[in-house]
């Protein structure tokens, strides 16, 4: 579940869905992307389908 109220952009979340749901963390294949919105200054998180 993602709360963007509570995101400060550490990324933590990336890793521990990679870890969940394939079983090793790997950047390479995270599913869940914490990106920052260079116009409005905000983050925000975006997932593969």
């Amino acid at each position: 579940m993602y709360d963007p109220e509570r995101c400060i952009g550490c990324r933590r979340c990336e890793t521990a869905c990679t870890v969940r749901n394939d079983g090793k963390g790997s950047a390479r294949v995270v599913r869940v992307k914490v990106s920052r919105n260079l116009n409005y200054k905000t983050l925000g998180v975006g997932v593969d389908s």
